[in-house]
């Protein structure tokens, strides 16, 4: 039911969170037809504190105004609605003991009590939004009216304040123009078959040793010695048509015997080199651009841990330099029919040679591709250097096969690598983790 008449001391909060007195519908927040706002002396002397505040200056003159405006208006502030100070100033010695004459609060309190007691007023209340204070009134008996928080003014800022997020906006809004840049690893299983799990890595023994003598003697296969001409060509006639001659049989018989021996020796090194391998892990890395322009001059290192010894690409490790497979020795071409032999001295072409025939467009690079490099070690541990020209806004570039080998005896488990990814157009480094994990080569690695 509606009262007729009702006192209400205003907190501090009021005058500075929510709109000027005559903006507020008193009648509806208080359910009554009458309101007398009444201020005790701590509300005005908390409101001159304020009014150098950095961010409250402006609510709190803007109050201070309204009630110097009210008081010379006898006290009229909207119809219905007065305003009146309680001028009683605080005494500490009359404080009871359960009250702080330290606490703001409790001053407030002090102050509607003594109203209470000069007036002999029933109907008095406090409006605040502070729990703190509402705690405060309900242990001295005295009635609270909560403000409206839906015209609970939004939170004024200073100008350090504006400034911060003024400068923040603009960063946000730069940032969503730039590109953004991520690595993933994509495991790769033995069939060549992305695998769904993008989490799991499997791996790849190390090389299995080579049987050196079938593979010397199957190379040897592949390696057929010339046939000795019996050519009654004199030697400047057989070269003039360019013949067969018996001396590039011999020479090249003679490099094919040197080459099985050093090819040989290459088996041997490399079955040494393999046996000092420990496990092999074999991935690709995927590099993506997720932002809304390109990227350009992309450069990306990842750093395998200290558990790996190397990391290479077509399964060529970079810590192996010295082991090559020596160079077979090109067979010496067949004779040339007198006719054939005649056509290439007059300037043609020989008959077989259909080069001219070929597309340009089979020479030409439709697109710059991404370049990587196998760094070795690094600070700590192994690394990879992954560098793109620029990469289209989502678009990404695939990087593989690679190979990563553990020490020998390493403890095969769940690493992360970290990633560092610059581009030429982003303002600093991101710096994230690429998680491998593992799992068994009889388990299911689509499961």
């Amino acid at each position: 039911m509606t009262r007729d008449h009702l006192t209400l001391f205003i907190d501090t909060n009021v005058f500075l969170h929510y709109p000027a007195i005559d903006q507020i519908a008193w009648s509806d927040w208080c359910d009554a037809k009458v309101v007398d706002l009444k201020l005790c002396m701590q509300v005005i002397h908390e409101l001159d504190s304020k009014k150098d505040d950095a961010t409250l200056s402006k609510r709190a003159n803007r109050a201070l105004a309204d009630i110097k405006r009210a008081r010379t208006n006898s006290g009229s502030v909207k119809d219905g609605v007065t305003l009146s100070v309680f001028p009683y100033e605080i005494k500490t010695d009359d404080f009871p003991d359960t009250l702080s004459a330290d606490s703001k609060d409790d001053r407030i309190v002090h102050s509607v009590k003594k109203y209470v007691e000069a007036s002999s007023d029933g109907n008095v209340a406090v409006c605040t939004e502070d729990f703190g204070m509402t705690l405060r009134c309900e242990a001295h008996g005295i009635a609270v009216v909560e403000p409206d928080r839906k015209k609970r003014l939004e939170t004024p800022q200073s100008a350090d304040q504006k400034e911060k997020a003024k400068l923040q906006a603009e960063l946000n809004e730069l940032k969503v123009k730039l590109p953004v840049l991520s690595v993933e690893v994509i495991p790769v299983a033995e069939d060549e078959q992305p695998l769904r799990r993008r989490t799991v890595r499997r791996i790849i023994r190390k090389p299995q040793q080579v049987n050196v003598d079938e593979a010397v003697e199957q190379e040897r296969l592949d390696q057929q010695l010339s046939p000795l001409e019996k050519s009654t060509h004199l030697i400047g006639l057989d070269l003039a048509l360019g013949g067969h001659s018996v001396a590039r049989s011999e020479m090249y018989n003679q490099e094919s015997r040197e080459y099985i021996g050093k090819y040989r020796q290459y088996l041997e090194a490399l079955n040494a080199f393999n046996a000092s391998l420990g496990d092999v892990i074999r991935f690709r890395l995927k590099v993506l651009n997720s932002g809304r322009c390109p990227a350009e001059d992309v450069d990306i290192l990842i750093r395998l841990p200290p558990i790996f010894t190397s990391v290479a690409a077509d399964n060529k490790f970079i810590d192996d330099p010295d082991i090559e497979g020596p160079k077979a020795p090109k067979p010496p071409e067949k004779p040339l029919s007198a006719a054939e032999a005649l056509h290439r001295s007059l300037g043609g072409r020989r008959f077989d040679d259909l080069s001219f025939l070929r597309s340009p467009m089979s020479d030409m690079h439709l697109r710059e591709q991404p370049d990587m490099s196998l760094e070795g070690t690094v600070s700590d541990g192994v690394g990879i250097r992954l560098t793109i020209p620029r990469l289209l806004h989502h678009k990404d570039e695939v990087f593989g096969d690679l190979y990563a080998v553990f020490r020998a005896g390493a403890d095969v488990k769940p690493f992360e690598a970290a990633t560092e990814i610059t581009a030429g157009n982003t303002p600093q480094k991101a710096d994230g983790k690429l998680l491998f994990k593992f799992f068994s080569d009889d388990t299911d690695a689509n499961a």
